[in-house]
């Protein structure tokens, strides 16, 4: 069965998991996020790889929310499904809000932008 996958981030965790899926050879992985150098590269180290997948780059600002539809409307423009998503975009430590007044700083308490994991796997400021 053809799989379609979509990784968020060009480099760290997202290119990392798209790499490790890549050798189970789906029929297509996106990889989303605004670097086209870091995610050229990403695809690059997945086609040495020997992975068959058609690997394709969809350019998404994740702290703008214009942006991540557009990259969603593409997607939905060329598949009828996803089979993984991993929506792993980090939160830049800048103290802007995003461009669509999405305020980053308030997913943690006291504005707080630095977190961590507990042994519960729950996010903690």
């Amino acid at each position: 069965m053809a799989c379609s996958c979509c990784f968020s981030g060009t480099n760290g965790l997202g290119a990392a998991a798209a790499k490790m899926l890549a050798s189970r050879n789906p029929a297509r992985i996106y990889i989303t996020g605004r670097k086209e150098a870091a995610a050229q590269q990403t695809i690059s180290d997945i086609k040495s790889g020997g992975s068959t997948a058609e690997v394709e780059w969809i350019s998404c600002d994740h702290a703008d929310l214009y942006s991540v539809r557009e990259a969603a409307d593409m997607i939905l423009a060329r598949e009828s499904r996803l089979d993984v998503l991993m929506a792993n975009a980090g939160i830049s430590k800048h103290t802007q809000d995003s461009v669509d007044c999405l305020d980053s700083h308030a997913m943690f308490p006291g504005g707080q932008t630095d977190a961590s994991m507990n042994r519960d796997g729950c996010i903690q400021p």
